[in-house]
Formats: structure tokens, sequence, C-alpha cells
């Protein structure tokens, strides 16, 4: 009893070092790493009374074999048995709602799981990297797998997904380097892009319904391409999931722990990208992060209200200022994406805007493309906003000085990458855009830029900028400062262009947008924002 510290019946940390621990009956709940990077513990019997296992409560038990759950236990918190790499039989209780993010994480020896019928959900990375499973069966009751909830169980060949399932998210089953066959039932409406990527094996899917059901089912075919080549069996109502306990996988735990795990890039979605994804119309198969309420900013609920304007490009501009920046562009003229359109119109504005006029670098050209009719583009206005006035000849210039800061070698690159860019490949980047690492993003944004759909340059360096790519972030300030295609937001081109004064290469340029911004600030249009300095 001396190694149990018992507070209010909660054990709130086991000390000892004993390989077979038995609990004590009178505990009523197990703490938050209470046996957290215990290497002494082998067996685990938990008594009955026993309601909540608490979060990483066994978390890098790395030598726990079993662990006795009792019925009473209706709650098991994230991260529980994470990192238990001899854990290899688990059985959950009836009760239990969810199974939490990263409950099994890294248990690499686990061959076998009983889920109860009360689990509704099994969240995020749950079973991820589990490498010994080589079957599943995901009951009806199931209604929500978390994304990457099985990515990594390189063991894994048979899963069945019940009928309660209607969606399977990106990574879900990611890198399943054995899987062979997959069981649906006709609930399933949508498997996002790169939910069974990297699974080579697959070889046999099998649907409950006829074919014509399954044609009905959205299945995007980025990062699914093996599941897509499979031979489909209709009408199939069999079990592939074996009654019996799975045999083990070979022995390769050693191997898996010493070897580096490269699959699915994780998506990095700082505040600073989620606060400027609706500052521009994203399509709808890329995901929305809900956007920050910054300091005098309406909130969603007094946005909702607002009527969704159109911007109009103008031709011309009243005044122009000549500063001497290095900056850029693009060997080809602007051309819009296609967006849906809206029924209501917007105002053109008035008012003067200062346009800078740079000095360029001579780089390489590419020849202008054959142009689609440019469409109106629809952008949601939001407050400290402006609509922006810049000629056509201004962006281009910009483009273009850009490019050359890049320096010519890497644009010769960027030029031969677009010149081989086909439209399937351009639609599966695209649409995978904000799933990317940075750097692939990045380089996306600078073939756009070659191809002259500027439009998407902006939304490939706007996501590469918020995973923290600086060449991403200056472009994405400019655009900010001067309106181009986006909406002209001052705040946010301060944001950008701040992180970018110490940079060798675009610091100085950084330095004189910034300069530029400040003349903004004097505007009396302008009262009242807030610019912050520093970092963030």
């Amino acid at each position: 009893m001396d190694s149990f510290r018992i507070e209010k019946n909660i054990l709130v940390k086991y000390t000892g070092n004993e390989t077979n621990v038995v609990i004590p009956e009178h505990v009523r709940a197990i703490g938050a790493q209470a046996f957290a990077f215990n290497t002494d513990i082998v067996s685990v019997v938990i008594p009955k009374g026993v309601v909540t296992i608490g979060e990483r409560a066994f978390d890098n038990c790395q030598n726990l074999e079993s662990v006795e759950i009792p019925k009473t236990v209706s709650l098991i918190e994230k991260n529980a048995f994470s990192s238990c790499k001899k854990l290899d039989n688990v059985i959950i209780p009836e009760g239990v709602p969810f199974i939490a993010a990263k409950t099994f994480y890294m248990c690499l020896s686990l061959k076998s799981v009983t889920l109860p019928a009360s689990v509704t959900s099994i969240n995020d990375e749950a079973f991820a990297r589990c490498i010994s499973l080589e079957e599943f069966a995901i009951g009806d009751e199931v209604i929500e797998i978390g994304e990457k909830a099985f990515m990594e169980c390189y063991g894994l060949k048979n899963l069945a997904i019940g009928k309660g399932v209607e969606v399977i998210k990106w990574s879900t089953f990611a890198a399943c380097r054995s899987l062979e066959k997959i069981a649906f039932s006709s609930s399933l409406r949508e498997i996002e892009y790169g939910a069974f990527d990297n699974c080579p094996a697959i070889t046999d899917v099998y649907f409950d319904e006829a074919d014509d059901i399954w044609r009905q089912i959205t299945v995007k075919p980025t990062r699914n391409e093996t599941l897509l080549k499979a031979t489909y069996h209709y009408d199939y109502t069999d079990s592939i999931v074996s009654v019996a306990a799975p045999t083990a996988v070979e022995e390769v735990l050693t191997e898996i722990v010493e070897e580096p795990i490269v699959t699915v890039d994780t998506p990095i979605v700082t505040e600073e990208e989620g606060a400027l994804q609706t500052s521009f119309a994203i399509i709808d198969e890329l995901p929305v992060v809900p956007t920050p309420v910054e300091e005098d900013e309406k909130t969603e609920e007094e946005e909702k209200v607002e009527e969704v304007e159109e911007t109009e490009e103008v031709e011309e501009l009243p005044t122009q200022v000549t500063l001497d920046v290095d900056l850029p562009v693009s060997p080809t003229e602007t051309v819009e994406e296609t967006v849906e359109k809206v029924e209501e119109t917007v105002e053109e504005t008035t008012e003067e805007t200062t346009v800078v006029t740079l000095e360029t670098p001579v780089v390489p050209v590419v020849p202008a493309p054959v142009q689609p009719p440019v469409k109106k583009s629809l952008i949601r206005t939001t407050p400290k906003s402006a609509q922006s006035t810049v000629t056509e000849e201004f962006k281009k210039e910009f483009y273009r000085s850009f490019l050359a800061k890049l320096g010519e070698e890497k644009v010769a690159t960027y030029q031969a990458k677009a010149a081989e860019m086909t439209d399937e490949l351009f639609e599966t980047q695209s649409e995978a855009l904000f799933l990317v690492p940075a750097d692939d993003a990045y380089e996306f944004g600078c073939v756009c830029l070659c191809l002259g759909k500027y439009n998407w340059a902006f939304r490939s360096f706007l996501s590469a900028a918020g995973k923290g790519n600086l060449p991403a972030q200056f472009y994405v300030g400019a655009c900010f400062l001067f309106g181009l295609d986006t909406t002209k937001k001052i705040v946010d081109a301060a944001r950008w262009l701040t992180k970018c004064k110490k940079d060798e290469v675009f610091g100085e340029d950084a330095v004189k947008l910034l300069a530029i911004v400040d003349e903004e600030l004097e505007k009396p249009e302008n009262a009242g924002l807030k610019v912050k300095r520093g970092n963030k």
C-alpha cells in the first residue's frame, strides 16, 4: 500500500516496482499519468468499482503485457495506453462510449481488441501504429472514425466497416501496407482523399449492395488510387474477418522503433492560416478552418448577415507612385479561377489607391498559355478590408519580380514543371493543397505563377505561409497590401511582412512595404486599425 498514493479514492500515483500490480479495491478512479513511464509493470488488475482511467494513465509502460479492465469502467481517456509496446490483448467493457484519441497509439504488439456495442466513435489516431493488428471489424454501432485512426497499422490485412459509418476521413487507414481486403456497407456516403493513401496491397473490395449503389458514393481519387483499382465484389454479405483471434505477424518491433516513419504529412494549420482561409473562396473539397475573431472585428454571427459581394477589377488608377522595391512578376496575364457566382453585385470603390512601380531584374518569361474567359471571383469581405484597384500591368510586374527574386535556375525548374503539368495532375495537387507540406505547397504556387494561374498561386502560398515558408509569407503579405487576387487587408499584410524583416532575400523589400503599411494606416478610412508588431 505504500506504493499507492490515493487521494479521495483516486489513485494519483503508483511509485512501486512490482511486476504484477493489483490496484486496491477502494480505488474509484485512476488519475492522469498514475503509472506513466513505469517500465517494471508486466500486468495490472483494475478492481471493480473503478469508473475512470485517466489521461496517459499507463502511457509508455513499455513492458505491460496484460490489463484487466472491469465492467464498471465507463470512461477511458486519451493516450491511456499509448506506447505500451508489449500489450497484446484488450477487452473494452460495455458502457465505454468511445475510444479516445491515441488511446492505443503505438501499441506495437496489440493483436486483438474487443469493442462493445456501446462504442459509437473511434477518435483520431486511436489505433495508429498498432502494427500487429491483422484484422479489425468496426461494428454497426460505430458512426464515426477519426482521422489517422488506423494509420501505419502495417500488419492489417482484412478490414470490415459496419453500417453506421458514413464518411471515411483523410489518412484514416493511410500506410496500412498489408491491407488486402476491405468490406464496406451501403450506408457509406464518402471516402475522403488520402483515406487509403500508401496502401499498395489492396486487391479486393466487398460491398453489400449492387454496383449502381456503389457508384453513388463519393470516392476522392487523390491518394486512393489502389482502392479504386481493386476488384469489386457486389451484393456480398459474408464476413471477411475471422471470428478467431488473428495470428501474430512477424516480429518487427525492434525495426519499427528504429525505422523512421515517413507517410502522410499531417497538415499543420496555424492561427494565421485559419484566419486567412476565409479571405478568398475555397473550393468545397478543401478543409476550412474556423476564423478566429480578431480585436475590433465583427463576430461570425454578425458576418453572416452581411451580403456576399463580388469584386470587379478597375482598369485605371488615378495616381501612381514609384518606389524602388525589387518585387515581382508573372510571365502571363492574370487568369481568375472559376468559382460559383452569387446574385448580389458590388459597388466599385472610388477612393484613390497608392500603386507601387517596381524595378524588375531580367527573368526568363514563359509564353502565355491560351486563357479561358475571365470570370468574377467570389470573395468574402470582412471588416478592415477594402476593394483593390490595381492595374493588370502592376499585377504582372509583381508576379515577375517575385519569380526573379528566386533566381533563374529555380525559375527554369518551375517553368519545366509547368510545361509538364496536365489538367489531371493540376486537379490532384490543387485538391490536396492544404494537406501537403509547406515546401510542396510553395513549389505548387511557383508553378501556378508560371502557368498564369495567379489565384491558385495565392492559395498555394497562403497554405505554405501558414506552415512557416518565408518566401510565401512575403508573397502573401504583399498580396494583402495591394489586394492582389484577394481582398486588400492592411492588418494581415503587416502580420505577414513583419515575419520577413530580417530575411537576407526579402528583408529589405519587406521593410519598404511595411512603410507603405504605415502610410495606409494614416488614411482616415483606416482609423482604428491596430497592427501588432513582432512575430505575431
